[in-house]
């Protein structure tokens, strides 16, 4: 940072001390410092506190919880408070008094207690602090004492007054100064109450420090030129030196140490106030700070000790302190010198490109100019961003009737809702008079409010603002700016210009055209807009003539120091990159403006090179190849311009949507409901999916989220259908559950959350009946309300399944299912049926109660949760009512029987292991002694190629195939088995051995941990490796200590040390984050500090990886995954009674069957089906015409299923209707007649697929849960060839054993 240039003028008047007031503040200053250093004091010694362990107490106390991770800590904590933020008020002197700061100390440790249960750690740390801050508190009662003040003692703001003089008279001002200051100091003489030698050493030791051998004091010797950083003392309210301060020592102003001390701190705290903490002197005033408080405390320790003159030095001529004082501040400089720099230069700049024209330009820039504006390096906006939270300043919401922030601001100039620029105004001034009315005149809000409420009038009048006239003024178009190309696609697009303007009486005529509407162009023509720029960057960027890119010198401006010249005759200059900047900052409204840039581009790299020089040659090609393309897109755009305002002129009058539509009102109330909604504590649900995390506090959300969204946005959007919201709204619950682990509070909230959204979208969507719909719908309902169920003392069930492993040796079934598994499921929209949904979730319980003792409590979670889940079935389908299904066969009696089962089982089981165990005690005792005798265990060991391996170890194994590389294994155990030992081990995968989405990025020698577990014999081992959790892995690295039976090593250490991060499940391709590394110990393997540490570097895999063998067969498997979730059917003969029946009066013996699997289309069909088949209809001469079929027969023909039944047919395919007598009505759209006595025999290779044929009765209230709606008829007649007459139905349709959804 370049040295600051100071005036004399900087210093007060030093003769004025007759102002009572200025005495009064420079005592008030005098002691909020020292209640600052106190409570710092306090502090430090709370922070230092450790406990007998030698664990530092307060460290569960520096930092909040996090929200997201216990919701139920702010719940419960109406005024949460942490360390961190103590520090923060200590730091910018918030506390006025000792008792506030203890006040804050008290209230975390009351938090502590109130939320943590007794006896906890946490509680007792609370408990001990609370004891400890007891103690020092009655220490400094009776051993702190402070010298009184002298009633004449001259503080540093009596010293140098408060009024200032012009510089001409800056040096009588001195010499009159000095003169009053020595004068009252004869009089306090004999009031020093220490010697001036500790003084001068106090000061000689902080003028002479330095910091890397670079001395400190030419930042604090003077204060800053008045004219050069006039805001410099807008911000600081008591500037201070080390003039001064040597000012004070040499007129015997101090009477202790503590005084010094505090104006040194001052001048300390003045600096980091005015300075970004990134600065240069920021870092050096905090290094001051540690020097001042140690320099002070070696003073006090010898003024503590007896006195001997001997060990003073040889008294100094003239002291340095008193140099200081009679040196002369430095000239202010000449206003010709000073460069005025206005805060939006660069804005300014960036706004003369941009396209948005009239007001809303005008918004952005005026917003823009307030918000950047700062004093110095210090942003005053930051106050005004947001609202002060009702909270902490409930005052301010009674005081302050029209609360309003920047946020907000930005949100209407967003929406749209600013007319014209004094409404932009309107808003800022109210603003900024809150803000002064609710602080004090002159504090730091005060000012700052004031000072940027003068800004925006400022920066308003530029953009045309007057306060007499609300209107903007009309912004006038550079007509010769566009080209003759773009004319005519400007007389299509005007109408969609931001520009207002008052329309002309011709086009008053046409104000209900759609060329007459005003505001912005919709998303569809904006979207197209940006296409086309993009296209042309893209098409300039990648250009190529003979393999080479013409672009290339273009991409960077040329070096200043290597060509001068180029900025004196290129006026405004620009490259590649200034234009992508602009291109993703979205400041290209048009595509001429783009062109506009790179036009003025190629055109200033023809001025400045000569003409048969390669860059003007490539910016001549680029400059026609651009025109060209710029026409091409053009016409299109004019073809789409035309096909759109065409068919808006058509839609014309349709009635549009307006934000006072029924819709928009559903889709609003459909938001709010989520937000609003608070579980059975009163706690809002809603609150950490209001704002996506911060990437800085969870930068691995945004690796492993895809497509972040959160309730903010979908607000900010405008949905067009309850579909689209519910898209997005199911998007952030499912992010909220593959982020946080199941059984979490924020997994738990989103499904929640999701249940209401699916209970009040159920209301609004009854016009657009989908029974496939309703059934998804009711199943996620009994899942969320399942998977949340609590007990009597508000304990969730499904807390206790976290005990269990992801998978072990004894699996009950195949897959493992979990209910992640199972939610998975329901969000692929892979149960179609409650009984199939039922038998995976009964699965779950089942596999809990296998793995776990009949008396241990995920035992009993497990029997508590199926007989809640059963009554909350047959609640919700009103016992078949609402749904029948094969599901509401299981009943409470029925799992009963299945418990008293399976406790048998397990009975028996540990019976018969108690008897193997008693009759293998002896040998084991024999076992013992052997053993004993070897180094180590056999069991723990084994050797392999002459080399010997131990449990814990991390090896590589023989690859299945050439191509791949070793597989990773982590030692559990050996055995011997087949005369060969073996070993089994964890499995851990390579990143390019999971599933995963393109482009995501790993760690450098990342592996993943799988629960995966293979017993393998020790002669596939190929080497030693070894992997190490994240935590441990960029700090340390594994080392073998040396043993007599092992010579093996790690062969690179670079290569064979892999860091593990994530555990990857198999059955589902998830990946959570391990909490807890339960690998094997091996005592062998020591970690050792690493000489450098690791920098965390993730990159994407190398391209060639997708072509894997076992990636390609993931992605097949994730295919197959989407299919539906059906049980297994078989084909199911009539038994011999029925079969002879159906033989009866038939030539031939057949084989009926009642229900049929067709393997190589994998459908099954059974009697009482309604399904399509293909005809060849000679009498419409249809080929292939679908008509219907009721299976009534089915019987096998040479290897070939015949099907036999009723058919269907629809009214409009009767033929000669005109002739048709017709007895009954026809008006249904879905409806079909029978055909009387017409019987169709048909092979089952002609069936196309399913349907449903029901009475009215049926059609009205019931739909069967499987065949969509399209599917569906109704039938009320039949029609009979004889008399070619359509008659009412005499008997009703057959109803086959199915299960339906009942219509309520």
């Amino acid at each position: 940072m370049p040295k600051r240039v100071h005036s004399v003028s900087d210093r007060d008047e030093t003769g004025s001390t007759s102002d009572p007031s200025a005495s009064k503040r420079s005592r008030k200053g005098n002691e909020d410092h020292e209640i600052n250093e106190r409570c710092q004091e306090l502090y430090d010694a709370l922070r230092a506190y450790k406990s007998a362990d030698g664990r530092t107490v307060c460290e569960n106390f520096i930092r909040l919880p996090s929200k997201r991770a216990n919701a139920e800590y702010y719940a419960s904590i109406k005024q949460p408070i942490d360390l961190i933020r103590i520090q923060q008020k200590i730091r910018t002197d918030e506390y006025q008094t000792i008792e506030q700061f203890i006040d804050d100390i008290q209230l975390l440790i009351n938090n502590a207690k109130t939320f943590y249960r007794r006896n906890s750690n946490e509680w007792r740390d609370a408990n001990n602090l609370s004891k400890y801050l007891n103690s020092k508190l009655s220490d400094e009662q009776s051993n702190h004492k402070r010298p009184p003040k002298k009633n004449n003692e001259i503080d540093a703001e009596e010293s140098i007054g408060k009024k200032r003089r012009p510089h001409q008279q800056s040096h009588d001002t001195l010499s009159n100064g000095a003169t009053n200051i020595k004068a009252e100091s004869n009089n306090n003489n004999n009031n020093l109450s220490i010697d001036p030698y500790y003084l001068e050493e106090f000061f000689t030791a902080i003028y002479n420090a330095t910091i890397e051998q670079r001395a400190m004091v030419d930042i604090f010797l003077f204060l800053p030129s008045r004219k050069l950083y006039p805001d410099y003392y807008l911000v600081v309210t008591q500037p201070i030196d080390l003039k001064i301060v040597a000012t004070k020592i040499d007129n015997n102003q101090y009477s202790s140490l503590d005084d010094m001390e505090a104006d040194l701190l001052l001048m300390v705290s003045n600096a980091k106030k005015y300075n970004d903490p990134k600065s240069q002197i920021y870092k050096d005033a905090s290094a001051l700070k540690k020097m001042i408080t140690t320099v002070k405390g070696e003073l006090e320790s010898a003024l503590k000790t007896v006195k001997n003159d001997r060990l003073r030095t040889r008294k100094r001529d003239v002291l340095l302190s008193s140099e200081i004082a009679h040196l002369d501040y430095p000239e202010e400089p000449d206003d010709a010198d000073i460069i005025q720099i206005k805060p939006n230069d660069d804005a300014a700049a960036d706004s003369d490109t941009s396209s948005l024209g009239g007001e809303e330009d005008s918004f952005r820039l005026l917003y823009d100019a307030v918000k950047s504006y700062k004093l110095g390096a210090q942003s005053l906006i930051d106050p005004f961003m947001k609202l002060p939270k009702k909270r902490f300043h409930q005052d301010y919401y009674e005081e302050v009737k029209r609360p309003i922030s920047m946020s907000s601001i930005k949100n209407h100039i967003k929406k749209g809702e600013y007319v014209y620029l004094a409404d932009l105004v309107k808003d800022l001034k109210l603003m900024f008079n809150n803000a002064m009315q609710y602080n004090q005149e002159n504090s730091l809000i005060y000012n700052s409010a004031k000072r940027l409420l003068d800004v925006t009038i400022q920066k308003a009048r530029e953009l045309g603002y007057d306060e007499d006239e609300p209107r903007l003024k009309e912004v006038r178009v550079n007509i010769s700016a566009i080209s003759v190309k773009d004319e005519q696609l400007e007389s299509l697009t005007n109408h969609y210009s931001p520009t207002r303007h008052r329309s002309s009486p011709a086009e008053a005529t046409n104000l209900h055209s759609p060329a007459a509407q005003r505001g912005r162009p919709p998303k569809i023509l904006q979207k197209h807009t940006e296409q086309n720029i993009h296209t042309l960057y893209t098409f300039i960027r990648e250009y190529q003539e003979n393999d080479t890119d013409l672009i290339t010198p273009f991409l960077e401006l040329p070096s200043a120091s290597e060509y001068p010249d180029y900025y004196e005759s290129i006026k405004q200059p620009i490259d590649m990159t200034m234009i992508k900047d602009r291109m993703d900052k979205g400041q290209y409204k048009r595509e001429q403006d783009i062109v506009d840039d790179l036009n003025r581009m190629l055109a200033n790299a023809k001025s400045y090179n000569a003409d048969e020089s390669s860059i003007f040659k490539s910016a001549s090609r680029l400059k026609h190849v651009l025109t060209n393309k710029f026409e091409v897109l053009m016409k299109k755009k004019k073809k789409f311009l035309e096909k759109y305002n065409s068919n808006r002129v058509i839609n014309s009058t349709i009635p549009k949507k307006s934000f006072n539509s029924p819709s928009y009102k559903t889709l609003t109330s459909l938001i709010q409901t989520i937000k609003n909604h608070s579980d059975q504590h009163g706690r809002i649900l809603s609150t950490v999916f209001l704002t996506l995390p911060a990437k800085l506090d969870y930068p691995d959300y945004y690796e492993i989220i895809q497509r972040p969204i959160d309730l903010k946005r979908i607000e900010s959007r405008q949905y067009t259908s309850i579909q689209e919201l519910s898209d997005d709204l199911q998007l952030m619950f499912d992010n909220a559950c593959l982020y946080n682990e199941p059984g979490s509070t924020i997994y738990r909230d989103a499904l929640s959350l999701q249940n209401v959204f699916l209970a009040q979208r159920r209301k609004y969507m009854k016009t657009q009946f989908n029974v496939q719909n309703l059934v998804h719908d009711l199943l996620w309902d009994l899942f969320i309300r399942t998977f949340n169920a609590e007990d009597s003392q508000g304990r969730f069930y499904t807390d206790s399944f976290t005990d269990l492993s992801e998978q072990v040796e004894n699996e009950p079934f195949e897959i493992v299912y979990t209910f992640d598994l199972i939610k998975q499921n329901l969000r692929q929209r892979r149960y179609h049926r409650l009984d199939v949904f039922q038998d995976d979730l009964f699965r779950v319980f089942e596999r809990a109660r296998c793995l776990s003792n009949v008396d241990s409590q995920i035992y009993q979670d497990t029997v508590q949760l199926q007989r809640y889940y059963i009554r909350l079935r047959d609640e919700i389908c009103d016992n078949g009512n609402v749904l029948r299904s094969a599901a509401l066969l299981f009943t409470e009696n029925r799992l009963q029987e299945e418990l008293t089962r399976e406790r048998l089982k397990k009975d028996v089981i540990t019976n018969s292991n108690q008897n193997s165990i008693t009759g293998n005690q002896s040998s084991n005792d024999e076992k013992k002694d052997s053993s004993m005798d070897n180094s180590l265990p056999t069991e723990n060991s084994s050797l392999s190629k002459g080399e010997t391996y131990y449990i814990g170890d991390f090896v590589y194994t023989e690859p299945n195939d050439d191509k791949s590389e070793p597989s990773i294994f982590c030692i559990e155990s050996f055995e011997r088995k087949d005369n060969e030992d073996h070993f089994t081990g964890l499995h851990f995968y390579r990143p390019q051995e999971t599933y995963h989405v393109s482009g995501k990025k790993f760690l450098r020698q990342e592996v993943f941990l799988t629960q995966s577990v293979a017993n393998i014999p020790m002669s596939k081992i190929q080497g030693l490796c070894h992997v190490l959790h994240i935590k441990d892995y960029f700090k340390y690295q594994p080392a073998i200590e040396n043993q007599t039976n092992c010579s093996l090593n790690f062969q690179d250490v670079e290569k064979d040390i892999y860091v593990c991060e994530s555990r990857y499940n198999i059955k589902t391709k998830g990946v959570k984050k391990i909490k807890w590394w339960n690998v094997p110990e091996n005592k062998r393997v020591k970690l050792i500090p690493r000489e450098t540490v690791l920098e965390p570097v993730r990159e994407q895999l190398p391209l060639m990886n997708n072509h894997l063998p076992h990636r390609q067969s993931t992605s097949d498997n994730e295919v197959n995954s989407i299919e539906c979730i059906d049980k297994v059917k078989e084909t199911i003969p009539y038994d011999s009674v029925i079969n002879d029946k159906l033989n009866e009066n038939l030539p031939e013996r057949k084989q009926f069957y009642e229900q049929i699997v067709i393997s190589s289309s994998n459908c099954f069909y059974k009697i009482g089906d309604y399904v399509y088949y293909q005809e060849n209809d000679q009498i419409n001469n249809q080929l292939n015409k679908r008509s219907i079929l009721r299976i009534e027969k089915i019987w096998q023909d040479n290897n070939s299923y015949i099907i036999n039944g009723s058919a269907f047919i629809r009214s409009c395919d009767i033929p000669n209707r005109n002739q048709l007598i017709v007895t009954t009505k026809t008006s249904y759209v879905q409806e079909v007649v029978k055909c009387d006595n017409l019987n169709k025999e048909i092979s089952v290779d002609n069936i196309k697929g399913k349907c449903s044929v029901l009475s009215l009765k049926q059609y009205r209230t019931y739909r069967l849960t499987e065949i969509p709606e399209t599917d569906v008829y109704v039938c009320e007649a039949k029609y009979i060839r004889d008399d070619h007459s359509l008659r009412s139905m005499t008997k009703g349709l057959k109803v086959g054993r199915t299960y339906f959804l009942r219509l309520i």
